[in-house]
C-alpha cells in the first residue's frame, strides 16, 4: 500500500518546504500501533529460517518480540548450511520456543544443541533434528537427560549417534514422549524390544516411524502389544516386514490405528484385505511398491463399511488392474480425497471409468496417475470426472500430447477447472511449450492455479 513516489526532480524541488514523513516513518508509525499479540500471531505463519532472520534484522522490535515470545522455529533447508548463524546470535536465555526443527545441516553439532537447550531447554517441548551429520557423540545423552522429563515430539532422522546401544543407556529418561521417528537410523530390534519396556512408552506412545531402519526384520507381537496408545506406525522400505508382522499389528492395534505406511513391505493381498475390514479409524494408508498385492485385496471392499475415515490412499505402483478400480469405485469411502496410482500400469481407460462410476469424482481433491499406460483419453476421462479436483498430477506420462492440454483448459469439459490449483505436468515430452504457457496463463487469470514443469 505504499508506493514508490514518482512525481519529477523540478517538482520535487518546489515541494521541499513540506514536510513529510518517508515511507520507513510511515511503516513504524503503523507497526507500533498493532498488539504484540497480533504480531505474534503473524509471526506464527513465518516457518522458513530465511523468513525469521530477515525479520530479525528489520526491526529491533520485531527481534525483540520474536526472541521473547516466539513458540515455533522452524528452520527449513536452505541452499548453503553453511551459512546458518550460531544458536546463541538467535536466541537468548529468555526465549521461549516450544518447538525447533532444522533438516540436513552438517554445521549443527551437538555443541549447537547443548547451547539450544541451556537457552530455551525449559519451554521445548517439540524437537526435530532431521539428518543433522554432525550431531554425533553425546547428543542422545543430552537431549534424553535434558529434555526428557518434558520432550513429547522427538525426530532424529539420520542421526549418527543413535543406536541401539544409546536407547539403552537413555531412552528411559523421556517421560512424555507421544510421537518419535527413528527413521535411517541404525537400530535393530532390540532397541524396540527395550523401548516396549519402558511405562511412558507404553501408555503415552502414539506415533512411531521407522522408515529405513533396515535392521528391524520383525514386529513381534510381545513387543508391539505393549504400545497401548499407538495410533500411527510406519515400516517403510522394510522389505524383511511381511504378513506375520502386519498381523500382530492389526490384532493388537487395528481398531484403534489410524494411519499406516506400508511402504515396500512384503504384505500379501489376504493380509491387506483383514486390514481393510480391521481398521475402522484407519485415514491414510500408504503401500506402494508393495509388489504382492494384487486386485484380490479390494474384492470385498464394495461390502465393507468399515473404512469411513480414509483420506489418503496411496497405492503407486501396485499391480492391480481395471477389475481392482471397478472394486474401489464401489466401495463405500465417503472421506477419500487423496488417491496416489502412479505407476500403476496394467490399468486402462475403461478402468478409470469403473473408478469414478459411482460417484467417487465428486470427493477425490488429489489424484495422481503416471506411466506408460496413461492416455490422453484417460485424462480426459478424469476431468470429466471429477468436479472438486485440487491437484492433477501426470509427469512422466510419455504418451501424453497437447490434447491433454487443450482439455484441461477447457471450462465445458474440465469440470474441475475453478477448483484446480496445481497441475504437475514434469517430464511430458510431448507437451509444446507454447501450450504448457498457454494453459497457465489461463489457469493463474481464472483460478490463479499453477502448472508445475520441473521434475520433484
Amino acid at each position: 500500500f505504499l508506493q514508490q513516489d514518482t512525481t519529477t526532480k523540478d517538482h520535487m524541488n518546489t515541494a521541499q518546504a513540506v514536510s513529510t514523513p518517508t515511507s520507513g516513518e510511515l511503516i513504524t508509525s503503523w507497526l507500533t500501533e498493532i498488539p504484540n499479540e497480533i504480531l505474534i500471531m503473524i509471526f506464527t505463519y513465518l516457518t522458513s529460517y530465511l523468513d525469521q532472520t530477515a525479520l530479525l534484522s528489520t526491526c529491533r522490535n520485531f527481534k525483540s518480540i520474536l526472541a521473547t515470545e516466539f513458540t515455533i522455529l522452524d528452520f527449513t533447508p536452505f541452499p548453503n548450511t553453511k551459512n546458518l548463524p550460531p544458536i546463541k546470535s538467535l536466541l537468548h536465555s529468555s526465549t521461549r520456543v516450544e518447538f525447533f526443527a532444522l533438516l540436513h545441516c552438517e554445521t549443527f553439532t551437538t555443541d549447537d544443541l547443548a547451547a539450544l537447550i541451556d537457552l530455551c531447554g525449559p519451554s521445548l517441548k517439540r524437537l526435530t533434528l532431521d539428518h543433522c551429520k554432525g550431531l554425533r557423540r553425546g547428543a542422545v545423552e543430552l537431549i534424553c537427560t535434558k529434555l526428557g522429563s518434558q520432550l513429547e515430539w522427538l525426530s532424529l532422522k539420520g542421526c549418527p549417534d543413535v543406536n541401539d546401544e544409546k536407547i539403552k543407556l537413555y531412552f528411559h529418561h523421556l517421560k512424555q514422549i507421544r510421537s518419535l521417528s527413528l527413521e535411517t537410523c541404525k537400530i535393530s530390534e532390540t532397541a524396540l524390544s527395550h523401548i516396549s519396556t519402558l511405562e511412558p512408552f507404553q501408555t503415552h506412545l502414539a506415533n512411531i516411524k521407522l522408515r529405513g531402519c533396515y535392521r528391524i526384520h520383525n514386529l513381534s507381537r510381545d513387543v508391539i502389544s505393549k504400545f497401548k496408545s499407538l495410533r500411527s506406525i510406519s515400516v517403510a522400505g522394510l522389505n524383511f516386514i511381511g504378513d506375520p508382522s502386519i498381523e500382530n499389528l492389526i490384532s493388537c492395534h487395528g481398531p484403534r490405528i489410524q494411519e499406516l505406511n506400508l511402504w515396500g513391505t512384503c504384505i500379501t493381498s489376504p493380509t491387506l484385505s483383514t486390514l481393510l475390514s480391521s481398521c475402522p479409524l484407519l485415514q491414510t494408508l500408504i503401500i506402494k511398491f508393495c509388489g504382492s498385492v494384487t486386485d484380490e485385496a479390494l474384492q470385498n471392499l464394495s461390502s465393507n463399511s468399515s473404512l469411513q475415515h480414509l483420506r489418503y490412499l496411496d497405492l503407486q505402483a501396485v499391480p492391480i488392474t481395471n477389475k481392482g478400480l471397478e472394486e474401489l469405485g464401489a466401495a463405500s469411502l465417503p472421506s477419500l480425497e487423496v488417491l496416489d496410482l502412479r505407476d500403476c500400469i496394467n490399468f486402462d481407460v475403461q478402468g478409470i471409468e469403473s473408478l469414478f462410476s459411482k460417484g467417487l469424482g465428486k470427493q477425490i481433491k488429489v489424484f495422481r496417475v503416471r506411466g506408460e499406460n496413461i492416455t490422453d483419453e484417460i485424462i480426459k476421462t478424469i476431468i470429466e470426472r471429477c468436479s472438486v479436483l485440487e491437484t492433477l498430477d501426470f509427469q512422466a506420462s510419455d504418451k501424453l500430447t497437447d490434447e491433454t492440454l487443450k482439455c484441461v483448459g477447457d471450462e465445458e469439459v474440465n469440470k474441475s477447472f475453478k477448483s484446480l490449483q496445481l497441475l504437475n505436468v514434469s517430464g511430458i515430452k510431448g507437451f509444446s511449450e507454447e501450450e504448457v504457457v498457454k494453459l497457465e496463463q489461463k489457469l493463474n487469470k481464472k483460478t490463479e492455479g499453477k502448472v508445475v514443469q520441473q521434475d520433484r
